[in-house]
């Protein structure tokens, strides 16, 4: 088959992406950086699993030019639940990643990819069979936020040493490790045991223009309405709804401290996950029902507008990559309180538009929601115009897409 003159043809691998999977940040990184790098005249094949919800349900259509392949197989009929998540990845999810390869194996007899693009276990799929079938492409692996890696139940860290031996293979079989954020490159290093020629850093990213065209008055009328927003000093979080992301301690530490805000407030936290029914009943034990609201997933028009209405933004995750949420907060001008973890601090400029908590002193997100709940009107706004003014220069999708194309030109001369 004739390849087209300079137009780079690449197979990316990810066992998720919206709009066909629920939204999660590795799952709306995957949809953009697919998007955008389609923009910029890449030619992009995807290998992903079977669609997982209902195409009309987020109002988001995928980019029709990419061709989409729904791969799926399993070795085990493992529940996906609570209580099996860990057992299903660690045995199930590596074998799913050798099905993606071989598809992009097979595939790749007619498209002549120039590289492949694999996001998480996905490379270690890529590594198994271009190792047993002996085919050389360039490969470029995302390991984004390694979680595996920094996760502190002992016992999940036994469990998850198999995943994370694979992820180091992986690591060592790839040409280029992406690091999101510039306080990552030393994780990526340590973690998946790999020296600094082979790191790249590509930011994760926010197309702008879109995130405020999501945004309307008709829109926030409603919401302010349904969600009982007036004159109420608005806090807001989002993220899925399991143990590493923090919502339990966020909760303890608005009863610790509602007596203190000075104000008529409201918490609203966004996201699905398997912590759901606890959160609820927390937030009832915690005696929170009259301010504390879960939302459940909501479409990305509800989303924006809401991070276009509240007031302050928190993330209480305990380890976290590079957080797509917090990057649409500060696109909506949002002064963030975020714990000290991940890709946060490339982000979050000390109280130049929120406040770093150490993840180790929970009661330290309390004091820093007392503290910005303190600050009037005017020392607000301005915190969030330095959100908009960091995203704007650092973490657009437009310069992110155009960077990751001139590195993987030089990749393949």
């Amino acid at each position: 088959m004739q390849k087209e003159k300079n137009k780079l043809r690449i197979a990316l691998i990810s066992r998720a992406v919206y709009p066909f999977h629920d939204y999660g940040g590795l799952e709306k990184h995957l949809y953009y950086q697919v998007r955008h790098l389609s923009e910029q005249g890449a030619d992009i094949e995807l290998f992903t699993e079977p669609a997982t919800v209902d195409s009309d349900k987020y109002n988001v259509k995928f980019p029709r030019n990419i061709k989409s392949n729904f791969i799926s197989g399993r070795l085990v009929p493992i529940p996906r639940k609570k209580g099996f998540i860990i057992l299903d990845r660690i045995i199930n999810y590596p074998y799913l990643t050798r099905l993606f390869a071989r598809d992009v194996i097979k595939k790749h007899l007619e498209k002549q990819y120039d590289l492949v693009f694999a996001h998480g276990l996905a490379g270690w799929g890529v590594y198994r069979e271009f190792k047993k079938n002996r085919l050389r492409l360039p490969v470029i692996l995302n390991p984004h936020g390694m979680e595996e890696f920094k996760n502190r139940n002992p016992l999940k860290t036994l469990m998850y040493r198999p995943f994370m031996r694979k992820m180091r293979k992986a690591a060592s079989f790839s040409d280029k490790i992406v690091a999101t954020d510039i306080i990552m490159i030393p994780e990526v290093k340590s973690y998946l045991g790999v020296d600094d020629s082979k790191i790249i850093l590509l930011p994760n990213a926010i197309d702008i223009e879109e995130a405020l065209s999501l945004v309307s008055e008709k829109k926030k009328t409603t919401l302010i309405k349904k969600h009982n927003l007036k004159n109420k000093l608005f806090f807001y979080s989002v993220g899925r709804l399991e143990a590493n992301k923090g919502f339990d301690n966020l909760l303890v530490q608005f009863h610790r401290i509602k007596t203190e805000i000075k104000h008529d407030w409201i918490l609203l936290i966004t996201g699905k996950g398997s912590k759901y029914n606890y959160l609820k009943d927390l937030i009832d034990e915690l005696d929170l029902a009259k301010n504390v609201h879960l939302t459940g997933p909501v479409a990305d028009d509800e989303l924006h507008t809401l991070l276009d209405l509240s007031d302050i933004f928190i993330l209480p995750s305990l380890y976290e990559g590079s957080s797509i949420a917090t990057l649409e907060a500060m696109v909506h001008k949002c002064p963030v309180i975020a714990n000290r973890i991940g890709g946060l601090p490339d982000k979050v400029d000390q109280y130049t538009n929120g406040i770093l908590c150490d993840p180790d002193s929970p009661d330290e997100l309390g004091d820093a929601i007392i503290e910005l709940a303190g600050f009037n009107n005017k020392k607000l706004q301005d915190m969030g115009e330095q959100s908009f003014k960091i995203v704007s220069d650092k973490f657009s999708w437009k310069s992110v897409a155009e960077e990751s194309i001139r590195i993987f030109k030089g990749m393949i001369k």
